[in-house]
């Protein structure tokens, strides 16, 4: 809010103090979680080096995320490097401070939080890479038809108005149906696979998932234009589906093809590079 107001100095005043009304309301919320937080460190006795153990791995693994994503990124990685290392030391003299280090300048933070418990209720040390990639090489089948049909679907929707002739109209019309029913039958293969898959393969497989959301907040972090919040947005939400998607009736997800057409490239480096072992 403070960079809104500073980034936008013709906002008018009505807004302006309808944004600072806001940040004196969070501010105060904030302070009241802030003591609710210490009373309970107070009262946890041992409990809290638990606590501050918990997150000492998850800022690990996070630094692990951001040095394998060195070759890719290399000035934006060594950066926020730093910013973990002082998360890092934060977290280390927890006990001494009681200072909460400034874990909200991670945006992927909360996410590796949400994973940790995942991870912690599932079996990782016999990951079946082989049923995995079964899997996924049907679902990325299908994002992929997914995808083309995106395409179809502009077309036939807009493609008259923009002057698209008729022979592309046509072509697209044969297209949806041919690409609709290639849906339906890779949908009907990944199903049954699913349903022939143990359960906790099925769950290694989302927790791959669950860090290639993360990967991609990791990523698109480092600047936010219109279309980068939106795409962090949409990211949020897949993370959050394939996360909760054993309470649902859902077998798999298929992100937004226009804000993630770039999503199985991210599975795939994730898959290919994130081996859990003790040290990840």
């Amino acid at each position: 809010a403070i960079s809104y107001l500073k980034d936008n100095e013709f906002i008018d005043d009505e807004t302006k103090a309808n944004i600072q009304a806001k940040m004196n309301e969070n501010k105060e919320n904030a302070k009241n979680l802030l003591i609710n937080f210490n009373e309970t460190v107070a009262s946890s006795g041992n409990k809290i080096s638990e606590f501050i153990d918990f997150h000492k791995k998850i800022i690990q693994k996070i630094k692990n995320f951001h040095t394998i994503q060195l070759t890719d990124n290399q000035q934006y990685t060594k950066e926020r490097l730093l910013i973990i290392d002082e998360i890092i030391e934060g977290w280390n003299n927890f006990e001494d401070t009681g200072i909460l280090p400034d874990t909200y300048k991670i945006e992927e933070y909360e996410l590796f939080v949400e994973i940790a418990k995942f991870e912690n209720s599932i079996d990782i040390k016999n990951i079946s890479y082989e049923r995995i990639a079964e899997l996924e090489k049907i679902r990325q089948d299908i994002m992929s038809l997914s995808y083309l049909q995106f395409e179809n679907d502009t077309i036939l929707d807009k493609g008259e108005a923009w002057g698209a002739s008729k022979e592309t109209i046509d072509k697209a019309q044969k297209d949806y149906r041919f690409v609709a029913d290639k849906l339906s039958e890779n949908d009907f293969k990944l199903r049954t696979l699913i349903s022939e898959t143990d359960k906790n393969i099925l769950h290694q497989w989302i927790l791959f998932h669950l860090y290639t959301c993360a990967d991609i907040i990791n990523i698109m972090s480092v600047e936010k234009g219109e279309y980068d919040s939106t795409r962090l947005m949409v990211a949020d939400e897949t993370f959050y589906e394939w996360k909760n998607i054993l309470a649902q009736d859902k077998k798999y997800v298929i992100p937004n093809v226009y804000y993630l057409s770039d999503y199985d490239k991210f599975f795939n480096f994730v898959f290919n590079n994130l081996k859990f072992t003790d040290t990840f």
